[in-house]
């Protein structure tokens, strides 16, 4: 049963006032201040919203000095209020004031895996995280790790590997680790080999419709978690035990060769938009090397029924199910509502809410909706009351 939702507009940010280019990660702090991250190419800066959207202002800047960065992967928004940025260049978090983003410090995070160069390491280039709440510290994963070790020799491998939930505290010069628990993931695929003979890259995993890890962060600091194909939340107390699990009884569905060859479809018609904006040599390389991908492209045997999972500042559990075309960006599937402890609150079918990017304090939620021009344009609604 839908319950259907009407959302207050409280602002938003884009064109003209603010240009946008791609928009990645989007994360609310616990005074409403809005961050998230714009890429425009290889060019990444992390902007904050302020005074309900009346003022937009950068954090950090681009350089090689102190405080600056050159490659921002992810951000957290810690419990009070200061940001920790990523830098893959620096290895190392970037601690930002909750005030006036001015930087303070910089957390070292060594990976022990090996760092890619003198000046870079990517072995953290898939992790995300969460800001703790309770507690200045962050819930993270890490999707990838990269052995860059044989590049001399024209070879490297991408590994889609990293499944631990881990807390990482960045109160010292250098940031501490602890599992928290290793997340379910199936064995990884058969090595696929990409890229033209005198550069080869190794990529093992994922498959497409392969089970992603989905989690967000309670009040509480307890951890939801989605880690399998079934409808199945796990939440994950401080010290790692699974206290709870929540299901509903929604089944995966098969992969069939009608998905595949939409899959197929699907990310060659995004290729060709990619290349009428290129010019015609790069095009030319680019259409190449990813028709490649796509004829060596693997499936998982079945789709996951979550697709998507955050949780409300005042402990609802957003679950966001996969929607009837699952190769397509915009295809959304129904959002369900509970509480952490399992009760239901209600469905929310699709087109009556838009799936959300982050959702924050006071029924703050966020949303990205683009042009068909490709333009991006923030917008922040309020729920009703009975939702936070």
């Amino acid at each position: 049963m839908s319950r259907p939702l009407v959302l207050d507009d409280v602002y938003s940010v884009g064109a003209p006032t603010t240009m946008l280019s791609t928009v990645g990660a989007v994360a609310f702090g616990p005074s409403g201040i809005l961050y998230f991250l714009d890429a425009a190419g290889t060019t990444v800066r992390l902007l904050a919203v302020t005074d309900m959207g009346r003022h937009v202002r950068e954090v950090g800047r681009r350089g090689e000095g102190p405080g600056e960065f050159s490659m921002i992967t992810h951000f957290a928004v810690l419990d009070d209020d200061r940001v920790a940025a990523f830098d893959a260049r620096h290895n190392a978090y970037l601690i930002f004031g909750a005030d006036d983003g001015a930087f303070e410090r910089m957390v070292a995070l060594n990976s022990g895996v090996g760092r890619a160069s003198a000046t870079m390491d990517l072995t953290n280039i898939g992790r995300t995280a969460r800001g703790e709440r309770g507690r200045p510290g962050m819930i993270s994963l890490n999707r990838i790790a990269v052995d860059l070790s044989a590049v001399t020799s024209g070879q490297a491998t991408m590994m889609f590997s990293g499944h631990a939930i881990e807390r990482i505290d960045v109160q010292g010069d250098e940031a501490k680790i602890d599992t928290l628990l290793v997340a379910w993931s199936p064995e990884l695929a058969e090595d696929t080999r990409i890229g033209p003979p005198e550069m080869r890259l190794t990529v093992r995993g994922p498959r497409m419709f392969e089970p992603a890890v989905r989690y967000d962060v309670l009040p509480d600091g307890m951890v939801a978690l989605s880690d399998s194909t079934t409808y199945t939340i796990k939440i994950v107390d401080r010290d790692g035990t699974v206290v709870r699990v929540l299901r509903r009884p929604l089944a995966p569905r098969p992969v069939t060769a009608r998905m595949r060859q939409s899959a197929k479809e699907s990310l060659r018609s995004r290729q060709d938009e990619i290349d009428r904006r290129m010019p015609p040599e790069a095009a030319e390389f680019m259409k190449t090397l990813a028709e490649q991908q796509i004829e060596q492209m693997t499936f998982y045997h079945e789709v996951s029924v979550v697709a998507g999972l955050l949780t409300g500042w005042e402990g609802t559990i957003w679950v966001m199910r996969t929607g009837d075309d699952p190769w397509l960006d915009e295809s959304e599937g129904a959002i369900d509502v509970l509480t952490k402890d399992g009760e239901y609150l209600g469905t929310l079918g699709p087109g009556i809410i838009d799936t959300p990017r982050a959702l924050g304090p006071n029924g703050l939620a966020a949303f990205v909706e683009v042009d068909s021009l490709g333009v991006p344009t923030v917008i922040v609604k309020r729920l009703p009351e009975g939702y936070w």
